[in-house]
């Protein structure tokens, strides 16, 4: 039987400003096993990144927890200190941000970023650090020499190998990638995925994968949790999600994706736009948006319920 590593549990994380309460992330219950990698999927403003980086605990300001459970080896991580919390992270949860050019040190050499992340959590040597500093960048394909650089010196597929050198330095339990592959070409892109596969084979990691891009996703992803407007949708395996998606926002997404197969007449973009989530609709959130919507979806919000496998909260399959 496969290990649970991550559990969420009915987790709402909300944004407190002065004129609205955002509810980013209102009631998400998701699990994943041990070596899993989880697709977090969806139009951008649905909440997925906000999950991201509740599961790490570094939601920022004026954003908090504001009820659920986030299970970690069946640890509480909601309750847990912030020294607590800074111990775990890095050392048995890391994170690939979006842009690793904001999440550098601009006046930090590599080799710095690297060494000092290993000294925080264990390595007592300097210069033992520096050695896994060098074989990790060599394992990435860059040159041990590059560790001299200085983050501006590095292309965007360079430094996003840094950025995964950070967070694999300490063989993490749990990765959350957030969009890694967004700022880059299509090339260097293909080359970043490539990279996160042999990366977990080598090392069985288990990663979270936060993307807005389904391609992305049936490349590196087990698993597929659709998240709109806070809720997740949808949850499938990535080959019954892509055979026979359930939700009719999934149905929608896959069809707006370009195939060079398609021609270009068809193409069917979702009408409309997210709400807002400090205000959003009644019933079903996703019903001023679909095409299937009843009076019962105007009123009621539906729950997930599983489907031949595959859990949908939509009420066309009660």
């Amino acid at each position: 039987m496969s290990e649970k590593l991550l559990v969420i549990e009915d987790l709402a994380v909300y944004y407190f400003t002065r004129a609205d309460v955002i509810k980013a992330v209102d009631g998400v219950s998701i699990e994943m096993n041990k070596g899993e990698v989880l697709g977090l999927v969806g139009e951008s403003g649905c909440g997925k990144s906000t999950l991201g980086y509740a599961i790490i605990r570094l939601i920022p300001s004026p954003g908090r927890i504001v009820s659920g459970r986030i299970l970690f080896h069946g640890e509480n991580l909601v309750e847990k200190s912030e020294e607590e919390m800074r111990d775990l992270r890095g050392r048995r949860i890391s994170m690939i941000f979006q842009d690793p050019m904001t999440s550098l040190n601009p006046v930090m050499k590599i080799k710095d970023h690297i060494v000092e992340t290993l000294m925080v959590h264990g390595y007592e040597d300097e210069q033992k650090a520096l050695d896994r500093a060098r074989e990790l960048v060599e394992m990435l394909g860059i040159e041990p020499s590059r560790l001299e650089d200085y983050p501006h010196q590095l292309s965007g597929g360079m430094r996003q190998r840094i950025a995964i050198a950070l967070a694999i330095a300490l063989n993490p339990d749990l990765v959350i990638a957030d969009e890694p592959t967004t700022a880059l070409d299509v090339i260097v892109q293909a080359q970043i995925l490539e990279l996160l596969k042999d990366l977990r084979k080598k090392y069985n990691l288990s990663f979270v994968f936060i993307t807005h891009d389904l391609g992305v996703a049936a490349e590196l992803v087990d698993n597929v949790a659709v998240m709109y407007c806070g809720k997740i949708v949808e949850y499938a395996s990535t080959d019954r999600l892509f055979a026979e998606p359930l939700h009719p926002y999934t149905r929608g997404l896959l069809r707006s994706v370009p195939n060079v197969l398609m021609k270009k007449w068809d193409l069917s973009p979702i009408p409309g736009t997210l709400p807002n989530p400090a205000d959003p609709p009644p019933g079903c959130r996703f019903h001023p948006r679909c095409p299937h919507a009843t009076d019962r979806c105007r009123r009621e919000e539906p729950k997930l319920m599983d489907v031949g496998g595959t859990k949908v909260a939509c009420f066309l399959y009660r």
